[in-house]
C-alpha cells in the first residue's frame, strides 16, 4: 500500500511540475502499476499530459506517457514527435532512450493495425533509419520491427522504403555490432536483411533486392565512400553463411553480380573500386573449393534436381531411394512434415527450407531449438493452430531429445541428417546457391582483369587479391596463366605493382621464378629492391640446405651482376646477398663458392674474400688445398689466388709447393690446370720458407722448371715457367744462374728457328730481374764499353724479323727492356727516336695486329711498378703520343679499340694528360657492343665525373653522335635501357635537364632543317638514347616530350602535306622519305614516353615509378614502327605507300605495329 501511495505521491508531483520526462521514465519502470490502474486515473493523466508540450523533450516524453496509457492514441501525431526529437538528436541522450524505444513499440502496434496514414509512415521512416544508422545499440532491435513491420504492412511504399535505407547507408556511421542479428553486421544491413525475408515470397523478395542494388550502386557512384561498400560486403558475407538470414544470400548474389559488372564496366569511382576488388577477391578466397572423394559406384547427377551428387557427398546412401540425392531426400521429409504440421507447402517459404537444410548437420539441442523457432515464426500467426502449436513442436520436433523424436512417415529424420558431414561457409553456400562455384570462377576471372587494367593501383589490388586467393588454393599458383600473370607483373610500369608481384612470387618461389625476383635486384624502386633481395635471400639458402642444383646457376647470376661496373648501384644488392649467404663460411658453402666462380666473376669473389677476417681466409685456404686432387682443379687454384693476399696467406700457399709441383705437367691434355698452377706458385714462390727440409723442394722445382722451359710448346706455360724459375732463384738468391740462363737464351735468339721463343723468355727475363749486374752477361760483353743495359738492346734491335709476329715478338722484349731500364729512352736520343717511330708507325698502319701489340705493351709499361725515370719516360710517351692514341678509340676494330681504351684508362689515372681530349670517344665507346668496352668506358667515366662532372655533360651530344660512328654500317638497336643511361645518372637533376635540352634541341633542329637519305639512321639513333635513357623524374620526360609532340603536331603533318600530291604520281624524294620516318618514329616516341611514365602536363618533379629497364623488346617504340623495314621503306614504293597510311594512323594517336607483306 505504501508504493501505491508513494508512487501517486511522485505522479503528482511530476505533473504539478510538468515534469513529463519523469512521470514516463517512473511508468517505465512500473508498467504493471500503471497499466493495472483503472480507466478513470488513466484518464486523469492522459488529460493532465497531453501531447502539445513546451518543447521537444517534454513531447516526447508525453507521446511515451500515451502509448503506455492510451488504448488508441494519436499514432500520427507522435510519428511527427518522434521525427523532431530524433532531429534534434534527443536519442543520443541516454536518459531518453528507454523512452525512445517504448515509442517505437507502439509504433509496431501503429503499423501492424494500419493506425498510420502512408505518409507518416514514410516520416516514420526517417528517424527509424536514423536509430539504426547510429551507435545507440539499445534502439536497434525495436527500430529494425519498425522497420520490418511497416514492410509487411505498407506493401505498397515497400520500393520507397528500400530507396530510403539506401539513402541511408550512406550516412550511417554505426559499427559492426550484434544488436540486430547473431552475427557481427552494421544495423541497417541486418535490418534490410530481415525486411526482406519478412513475407517469405522468393520473387518479391528478389525484385526488392534488385531494387535495393540499384539504388545502392547508383549511390555508391555518385558518392565514391569506398567504406560504403567495404561494410555492407562484409555484412552480406557474414549473414549469407548464417541460415537464420537466407534473403542475404539473395543480397550476396546480386551484390557479386552488380560489382563484376561494374568493374568490367568500370564505372566505379577509383577508391570504391580497390573495395570492389578486395570484395571480389575475398568471394573467391574466402569459399575456396576443396578437394572431395566421390563414390565410384555413385551416380554423376540427381534425378530430381539434375545437380551433381557430389553436392552431398558425406550422406549415407541406405534409405536415399535410387537417383535421388541427399539434399532432395531431405527436402522431401521436411517438405511432408512440414505440410502436416502447419498446412502449408514448405517450397513457398523458400528461405526455411534452406535454413532446414543448412541447420541439418547441427543436431544438438541448441540446434533443434532454433529450427523451431523458424517453425514456430511461421505458424504463430495461424489461430487455428495455436492450441496445439507448443505441444506439436516439442512433440514432433523434440526439445530434450532430437534425435529419437524427429520422426515423419516412420522416418528418423535425425539418423539420415546426422550423416551429413559439417558444413563449413562454401558447402553451405553450394547447398542454397548452386551455381556458386561458377560465382567463384566469374570472381577469379574478374580479379585476373584488374591486374591488366590500366592504372596501376587497380593492377596492384588486383595482385593483392590474388594474393590472399593463393593462400587459399596454393594449387593456383601453378597455373600457366597465373605464373604469366605473375611474371608479367614483375615487369610492370608501377612499383607498387611489381611489390605486390613480389608478394605473390614469396608465396610459390620456384627455381624459374625466382630468376625474376633477380631482375628485381636493378629496381628503381627501393622498397621493390629490398623486398627482391630478402626473397632472393631466402629462396637461395632454402636451394642450398635442400641441395638443389639450381642453386648454382643462381649464384653465378648473382656474382655476374655483382661484379658489372656498368651497374654501380645495382651490383651493391647482389654483394648483400652474396655477403648474406657465404658468410660464415663453412665447407658447405665453400664447395658452392669453387662450383659457381669463374673468370667472370672475380671481381665479386674477390670482394667477397676481402670481407674475410684472418681465422676465415684460413679456413678458406685449408679447405681449398685439401680439394686439389678434385676434378673441379682450376676452379680452386683461382679461389687460392684470390685467397692469396697477405703475407700469411701466401707462406700458407707456399707451404704446400710439393704438392702444387704434383699438377704441373706437360701433357696436352692438362695446359690449363699446369698453367692455372704456375700462376699460383708465381704469386707465392718469394714467401717459400727457405730451410733444410725445403732446401729439396726448391731444388727440385729449379730442376722442373728449367728443363720444361725447353720442352714445353705452350707460349702462356713457358712464359710462366721462366717467371716460376726466376722467382725460385731469386729465393735462393742465385741471381747469376738467372745471368747463365739468359745468356743461353740470347744466343738461341740468333737461330731463326727458335728465336721467337727464345725472345719471349728474354722479355720475361728483362721485365722481371735487372742482370746488368751479373757475371754471365759482363763476361757476354766483355769487350764492350757500353752499358750491359744497352748492349742488350742493340742485339735485340739487331735481330731481323720478317714478319709481323717476328716483330711483335722483337717489340716486346725491347719494351720489357725499356721497363727495366727506362733510361735508356730518356738519355739515349737514338733509343728514343726508335721508339718514337716504331710506334707512331705502328699505331697509324692500319695493321690491327701491330697496333694490338704496341697497345699492350705501352699498357704494360704505364701499369709497371712506378720509379723515378720510368715516370718521366711515361709522362714523355704519354704527352707525344696521344695524338696516335686518340683515333684509335673509335676503331672499326673492336679489340683495338679496347686495347686504346684499356691504354687511355691507365694514362688518365696517373694524371698525365687532360681527359677533355677523350672524353667524346669515352662517352661513345659506352654504347660499344663489346660488353668489356662498355663496361670499361663506364667505369673510367665514373672516376672522371668525380672531378670533371660538367665536362661529360658538355661532351654528352658529341659523345652520344660517336657513339653512332663506331657502329659503322650496322643497323641495329640498342639495348635496354640505352647503355648512355650509366653516364646519363652520373649527372644531377639539373645537369641531366640540360644534356637533354641539348640532345633533344640537336634532334629537333634537324628535323626543322630536313633530314638527308644518309641522315636518317644518326637521327634515329639520338632519337633513341632519348627514348631509352634511364628517367628518375617526371620532369626529365617532359623536357623530351614539349619538343617532341610539336614535330607529332606541325612536322609530321607539314611533311604528309608536301608528299600528297608526289604519292598520286609515285615520284617522292628520298629526302622527303627521310623526313617523314623520322618525323613519324618522334610522334611514336611521343606517344610511348607519355603513356609509358604516365607524366602530368605540368611536369613537377616527382619520382617516376616506372623504370625503362622493364620495357620489353618487342614493346620498343622502334620495333613497334617497323625499325627492320626502313631500308625498304626507303627503296620501294609498295612499302612507302604502306608506311605512308600507318603515318597516318600514328599522327591520329593511334599506337599500333607496322608489319610489311612478305
Amino acid at each position: 500500500m505504501s508504493l501505491v501511495v508513494d508512487l501517486n505521491k511522485y505522479i503528482l508531483t511530476y505533473i504539478k511540475s510538468n515534469d513529463v520526462v519523469s512521470l514516463a521514465l517512473l511508468m517505465l519502470t512500473n508498467t504493471e502499476f500503471f497499466t493495472n490502474s483503472d480507466g478513470t486515473q488513466k484518464e486523469i493523466l492522459l488529460r493532465s499530459i497531453t501531447l502539445t508540450q513546451p518543447n521537444v523533450t517534454l513531447s516526447l516524453s508525453a507521446a511515451c506517457v500515451h502509448v503506455l496509457l492510451h488504448p488508441t492514441p494519436d499514432y500520427n501525431s507522435i510519428v511527427e514527435i518522434l521525427h523532431s526529437a530524433s532531429s534534434s538528436q534527443l536519442y543520443l541522450t541516454e536518459k531518453l532512450q528507454p523512452i525512445f524505444k517504448e515509442i517505437l513499440k507502439g509504433m509496431v502496434v501503429a503499423i501492424d493495425t494500419k493506425a498510420l496514414t502512408e505518409s507518416n509512415v514514410l516520416v516514420l521512416l526517417t528517424p527509424i533509419l536514423l536509430f539504426l544508422s547510429c551507435d545507440v545499440e539499445s534502439l536497434h532491435a525495436s527500430a529494425t520491427k519498425v522497420l520490418i513491420s511497416s514492410w509487411k504492412n505498407y506493401s505498397t511504399l515497400v520500393e520507397q522504403i528500400v530507396q530510403d535505407i539506401c539513402l541511408a547507408f550512406s550516412t550511417s556511421t554505426a559499427q559492426r555490432s550484434k544488436s540486430v542479428a547473431l552475427k557481427l553486421a552494421t544495423p541497417l544491413t541486418a535490418a534490410l536483411v530481415l525486411a526482406l525475408q519478412a513475407d517469405g515470397e522468393y520473387k518479391k523478395s528478389t525484385t526488392l533486392a534488385t531494387t535495393f542494388m540499384n539504388n545502392f550502386f547508383a549511390t555508391l557512384i555518385s558518392s565514391a565512400q569506398p567504406s560504403l561498400l567495404a561494410n555492407f560486403s562484409a555484412d552480406v558475407m557474414s549473414l549469407a553463411t548464417t541460415p537464420a538470414y537466407p534473403a542475404a544470400l539473395i543480397l550476396f548474389q546480386l551484390l557479386v553480380n552488380a560489382t563484376l559488372t561494374q568493374l568490367v564496366k568500370g564505372k566505379l569511382p577509383l577508391s570504391v573500386k580497390y573495395v570492389a576488388i578486395d570484395f571480389i577477391s575475398q568471394v573467391a578466397a574466402s569459399f575456396h573449393s576443396k578437394q572431395t572423394k566421390t563414390d565410384d559406384k555413385m551416380q554423376e547427377v540427381c534425378n530430381s534436381c539434375g545437380n551433381d551428387f557430389v553436392q552431398t557427398e558425406g550422406v549415407e546412401w541406405t534409405n536415399v531411394p535410387q537417383g535421388m540425392c541427399g539434399k532432395c531426400y531431405v527436402n522431401e521429409l521436411l517438405s511432408d512434415y512440414f505440410s502436416k504440421l502447419t498446412g502449408k507447402k514448405l517450397t513457398s517459404i523458400w528461405y526455411l527450407r534452406e535454413a532446414v537444410l543448412a541447420l541439418a548437420a547441427n543436431l544438438n539441442v541448441s540446434g533443434y531449438k532454433l529450427l523451431c523457432g523458424l517453425f514456430l515464426e511461421q505458424i504463430k500467426n495461424d489461430e487455428k493452430s495455436k492450441e496445439w502449436e507448443k505441444n506439436a513442436l516439442e512433440t514432433q520436433l523434440g526439445w530434450e531429445d532430437p534425435q529419437n523424436h524427429f520422426i515423419v512417415s516412420r522416418v528418423n529424420i535425425g539418423e539420415v541428417l546426422i550423416r551429413f558431414d559439417a558444413f563449413d561457409d562454401k558447402q553451405f553456400l553450394e547447398i542454397v546457391i548452386p551455381e556458386f562455384p561458377k560465382i567463384q570462377e566469374m570472381c577469379l576471372n574478374c580479379t585476373l582483369k584488374m591486374i591488366q587494367d590500366s592504372q596501376a593501383m587497380v593492377r596492384a589490388r588486383g595482385l593483392k587479391g590474388l594474393v590472399s586467393i593463393i593462400k587459399v588454393t596454393p594449387d593456383l599458383g601453378d597455373k600457366p596463366m597465373i605464373q604469366n600473370v605473375i611474371v608479367n607483373r614483375l615487369k610492370d610500369k608501377s612499383a607498387t605493382v611489381r611489390e605486390t608481384a613480389l608478394d605473390l612470387v614469396a608465396m610459390k618461389l620456384g627455381g624459374e621464378e625466382i630468376n625474376e625476383v633477380v631482375e628485381r635486384l636493378f629496381d628503381v624502386s627501393v622498397l621493390v629492391r629490398k623486398k627482391a633481395v630478402k626473397l632472393v635471400l631466402v629462396r637461395i639458402k632454402e636451394m642450398i640446405f635442400e641441395k638443389d642444383p639450381l642453386a648454382s646457376p643462381l649464384l653465378k647470376r648473382i656474382f655476374l651482376i655483382a661484379s658489372r661496373p656498368d651497374r654501380q648501384n645495382d651490383r651493391e644488392e647482389a654483394k648483400k646477398i652474396i655477403r648474406e649467404v657465404f658468410l660464415p663460411l663453412n665447407n658447405l658453402k665453400i664447395d658452392l663458392l669453387i662450383n659457381v666462380v669463374q673468370t667472370e666473376i672475380t671481381e665479386a669473389a674477390n670482394q667477397l674474400i676481402d670481407t674475410l677476417n684472418d681465422q676465415q681466409n684460413e679456413t678458406l685456404q685449408n679447405y681449398l688445398i685439401s680439394q686439389l686432387g678434385s676434378e673441379s682443379l682450376i676452379k680452386v687454384l683461382m679461389l687460392l689466388k684470390l685467397s692469396a693476399k697477405g703475407t700469411s696467406s701466401k707462406i700458407r700457399i707456399a707451404n704446400k709447393m710439393g704438392d702444387l709441383m704434383s699438377f704441373v705437367c706437360l701433357d696436352d691434355d692438362k695446359v690449363k690446370e699446369t698453367n692455372a698452377v704456375l700462376e699460383l706458385i708465381s704469386l707465392v714462390v718469394s714467401h717459400m720458407n727457405v730451410t733444410k727440409s725445403d732446401e729439396m723442394v726448391m731444388k727440385r722445382l729449379s730442376s722442373t722448371l728449367l728443363n720444361m722451359t725447353y720442352k714445353t710448346t705452350n707460349l702462356t706455360m713457358l712464359i710462366l715457367l721462366v717467371k716460376c724459375f726466376i722467382g725460385v732463384e731469386l729465393k735462393k738468391n742465385e741471381i747469376n744462374t738467372i745471368g747463365d740462363f739468359c745468356v743461353q737464351y740470347l744466343k738461341l735468339a740468333l737461330n731463326d728457328s727458335v728465336r721467337q721463343r727464345a725472345l719471349n723468355v728474354l722479355a720475361v727475363i728483362f721485365k722481371n730481374v735487372d742482370l746488368s749486374a751479373t757475371n754471365s752477361l759482363k763476361n757476354y760483353y766483355l769487350n764492350s764499353n757500353k752499358p750491359v743495359a744497352v748492349d742488350l738492346f742493340n742485339t735485340i734491335l739487331t735481330l731481323k724479323s720478317s714478319t709481323s709476329a717476328g716483330l711483335i715478338c722483337q717489340m716486346n722484349t725491347i719494351f720489357s727492356l725499356l721497363q727495366q731500364y727506362p733510361g735508356l729512352y730518356i738519355h739515349y736520343e737514338t733509343i728514343k727516336n726508335y721508339f718514337s717511330i716504331y710506334i707512331t708507325k705502328t699505331l697509324s698502319s692500319g695493321n690491327e695486329q701491330l697496333a694490338i701489340s704496341t697497345l699492350s705493351l705501352l699498357f704494360e709499361l704505364f701499369e709497371a711498378e712506378t720509379t723515378d725515370d720510368l715516370s718521366a719516360l711515361q709522362t714523355t710517351l704519354a704527352q707525344t703520343h696521344t695524338k696516335e692514341l686518340l683515333p684509335l678509340l673509335t676503331s672499326q676494330s673492336a679489340s683495338v679499340r679496347f686495347k686504346a681504351l684499356v691504354l687511355a684508362s691507365s694514362i688518365i689515372k696517373k694524371g698525365l694528360i687532360n681527359p677533355i681530349q677523350i672524353l667524346s670517344a669515352l662517352i661513345g665507346l659506352v654504347t660499344d657492343k663489346t660488353q668489356l668496352t662498355s663496361t670499361n668506358a663506364i667505369s673510367l667515366l665514373r672516376l672522371l665525373n668525380e672531378k670533371s662532372s660538367s665536362l661529360i655533360q658538355c661532351r654528352f651530344v658529341e659523345g652520344s653522335q660517336m657513339g653512332f660512328k663506331l657502329r659503322g654500317e650496322e643497323r641495329s638497336l640498342m639495348r635496354i635501357p640505352h647503355p648512355l643511361s650509366s653516364v646519363y645518372l652520373l649527372f644531377s637533376l639539373n645537369q641531366r635537364k640540360a644534356v637533354l635540352t641539348s640532345l633533344v634541341q640537336k634532334f629537333s633542329d634537324t628535323v626543322e632543317e630536313g633530314v638527308s637519305e644518309d641522315g636518317v639512321y644518326e637521327n634515329l639513333f639520338l632519337l633513341e638514347v632519348v627514348c631509352l635513357l634511364q628517367y628518375t623524374k617526371s620532369t626529365e620526360v617532359m623536357i623530351v616530350l614539349q619538343p617532341l609532340k610539336k614535330i607529332a603536331a606541325v612536322s609530321l603533318p607539314d611533311i604528309r602535306g608536301s608528299m600528297k600530291k608526289r604519292m598520286k604520281s609515285q615520284n617522292v624524294k628520298t629526302t622527303s622519305i627521310a623526313q617523314l620516318i623520322v618525323c613519324v618514329y618522334a610522334t611514336m616516341v611521343a606517344n610511348f614516353l607519355g603513356s609509358y611514365y604516365n607524366v602530368n602536363e605540368e611536369g613537377n618533379a616527382e619520382n617516376l615509378t616506372t623504370s625503362v629497364s622493364d620495357l620489353q623488346d618487342n614493346q620498343h617504340p622502334f620495333v613497334v614502327a617497323g625499325f627492320k623495314y626502313i631500308d625498304k621503306i626507303m627503296s620501294d614504293f609498295d612499302a612507302l605507300k604502306a608506311f605512308w597510311k600507318y603515318s597516318r594512323q600514328v599522327m591520329d594517336g593511334e599506337y599500333e605495329n607496322f608489319t610489311l607483306q612478305n
